[in-house]
């Protein structure tokens, strides 16, 4: 995902990557990230007096953000959580259909 890298170096998180998040482009079969709509950039976060960083509103699909999100404190690693997280759980169907198109069968539900 060339695309959640450049947010990174700009200082910038999507912070509601997850499946419905993710389209393939028809132009070129890339995969795109899509629904900007929750986008923040970390360098605009306000600290306070004490130099706590101030905290934001937590936005975001439980399941697919990490807990410093869920808390209202997001980080630049965020979406890294919520992409593996997505791998986490399309990891087996990969590998079951990978087996199945090469005559092999494996059960993956224990």
């Amino acid at each position: 995902m060339g695309k959640t890298s450049r947010n990174r170096k700009n200082n910038v998180i999507h912070r509601d990557i997850k499946p419905s998040n993710i389209r393939r482009r028809k132009s070129d079969n890339k995969i795109v990230l899509i629904d900007f709509g929750a986008v923040k950039q970390i360098s605009s976060m306000e600290v306070n007096e004490e130099g706590e960083t101030k905290f934001t509103v937590p936005i975001g699909t439980y399941g697919y953000m990490p807990s410093e999100q869920a808390i209202g404190n997001p980080k630049l690693s965020s979406d890294i959580y919520a992409v593996g997280i997505i791998g986490k759980d399309v990891y087996p169907t990969i590998i079951k259909f990978a087996l199945h198109k090469c005559g092999m069968n494996l059960d993956l539900s224990c």
